[in-house]
């Protein structure tokens, strides 16, 4: 009984921390954003209606990547984007830097 308690502690504590708040695309376009490391689009994105259509980023008028996740955790003070290239599929990070 006392191990299976601790496993239940564990596990719930687990799903607390690793849930993370994800954030909407208005909130994206408030925000500007600095590269942090993989794939490279610029070393900051602001986006607007042109440049974000659902969770596509383009840069002149074509898509070059998918927002995969874009949310901010119960430790992090600031939200992490991650973004991952159409052509290539490499995977980058981009950190907000609050309003623009």
């Amino acid at each position: 009984m006392k191990l299976s308690l601790r496993y239940l502690t564990l596990s719930l504590l687990v799903v607390l921390f690793s849930c993370a708040q994800r954030i909407s695309n208005n909130e994206i376009k408030k925000s500007w954003w600095l590269y942090g490391s993989g794939y490279h689009i610029k070393d900051a994105l602001r986006f607007d209606e042109n440049n974000l259509k659902g969770d596509i980023i383009y840069e002149n008028n074509k898509p070059v990547a998918v927002i995969t996740y874009c949310g901010k955790g119960h430790f992090r003070s600031s939200a992490i984007l991650e973004v991952e290239s159409i052509a290539s599929g490499k995977a980058g990070t981009y950190h907000d830097k609050g309003p623009r």
